[in-house]
């Protein structure tokens, strides 16, 4: 059954999608073409399609990405400062920066946040209204989404290296010996960053944005697809053009 904002107690939920205009392996990568489409915009039909966001805004110190944003329906209420937008600047920071302008601007406070970063275009609505419904408990900090991983990507199967060449367990106590077929691997979760949920006082007031109480959600593979590389964009293109075509 689906959330509305009634059944969340009327929290006041703020979405803030940060699009810097810098880029190395993607030039304009928040704004390359993806089936047609500006790649910010599924973040966006994403955010607006789950309908539980009282706010989404875009968090960007680039004239061209703010203008596809206002033009498909995202509120700009700033322009983030260039010291906010360089490679080094952590989410943190930007966080602060939208967070303490909303307030200034027009005594904005969410109770929740949902961090929706524009470079991964096959999040649903139904992942934000996960998160979303987890983060509402007042005994969690933050919520996460994670993908399982599985097989050669398992940390119990990984080895550091030393200058010599020889390998000890990335894990200690826990080698390939002991675990020599992929089905005795117990579940282990990765970061996929589809969706972020926060609580304002974690981010405006504690070294961690995510405090020490972090709840996951799980996010299927084909759905955390992050556009970094061009292999990255072109594997997004094919999966668009798959799901076309059925």
């Amino acid at each position: 059954m689906s959330l509305n904002n009634s059944a969340l107690n009327m929290s006041s939920i703020l979405g803030i999608i940060p699009a810097r205009g810098g880029s190395k392996g993607i030039p304009r990568k928040n704004i390359v073409d993806l089936g047609g489409k500006p790649l910010i915009y599924y973040t966006i039909k994403a955010a607006k399609e789950s309908g539980l966001l009282d706010r989404l805004i875009l968090s960007s110190e680039d004239a061209e990405i703010i203008a596809i944003a206002k033009s498909l329906g995202v509120e700009v209420p700033f322009v983030r400062p260039a010291e906010y937008a360089q490679d080094h600047i952590g989410d943190q920071p930007v966080l602060q920066h939208a967070l303490n302008k909303l307030n200034k601007l027009d005594g904005y406070q969410p109770d929740l946040v949902l961090y929706l970063k524009p470079t991964i275009p096959f999040r649903t609505s139904i992942d934000i209204e996960n998160v979303i419904q987890k983060l509402k408990n007042k005994e969690i900090d933050s919520v996460r989404t994670v993908t399982e991983t599985t097989g050669i990507n398992h940390p119990y199967w990984m080895f550091t290296m030393n200058e010599e060449g020889m390998s000890t367990p990335l894990i200690s106590g826990k080698s390939i010996a002991k675990y020599p077929r992929r089905q005795l691997l117990p579940p282990v979760f990765r970061l996929n960053g589809v969706v972020e949920g926060l609580k304002p006082a974690f981010i405006l007031n504690h070294a961690s944005i995510y405090g020490e109480r972090m709840a996951l959600v799980t996010v299927p593979e084909n759905r955390a697809v992050d556009i970094d590389t061009p292999a990255d964009l072109d594997y997004a293109r094919y999966l668009l053009s798959k799901s076309s075509q059925s």
